[in-house]
């Protein structure tokens, strides 16, 4: 039987390889400095697809199994718009 083609995103092998540096990523300092500590330093596989298109302010609908980095791969852009947009806790 024919293999089935996978759903969804895929992005290119050349340039988009799960393991990518966080630091590839174009976030702040602070975030990165943040991820570092945290023991974050590479992506992975559901990161590297889901994050560039939500810095860039597309919607991501993503699955993958406990424990892939699903968390980091909301949070991340998350807090990068808050940063952007200079939120405080006096914003609310």
């Amino acid at each position: 039987a024919a293999e089935r083609p996978r759903r969804g995103w895929h992005p290119d092998e050349q340039h988009h390889e799960a393991g990518a540096p966080f630091a590839s990523l174009p976030i702040s300092r602070r975030t990165l400095v943040g991820l570092d500590a945290g023991g974050f330093v590479v992506m992975r596989p559901i990161q590297h697809a889901a994050i560039p298109h939500a810095l860039a302010g597309r919607d991501v609908l993503g699955a993958a199994r406990t424990g892939s980095g699903k968390t980091i791969a909301f949070v991340v852009p998350l807090l990068e718009l808050l940063y952007r947009n200079r939120w405080s806790a006096e914003a609310g």
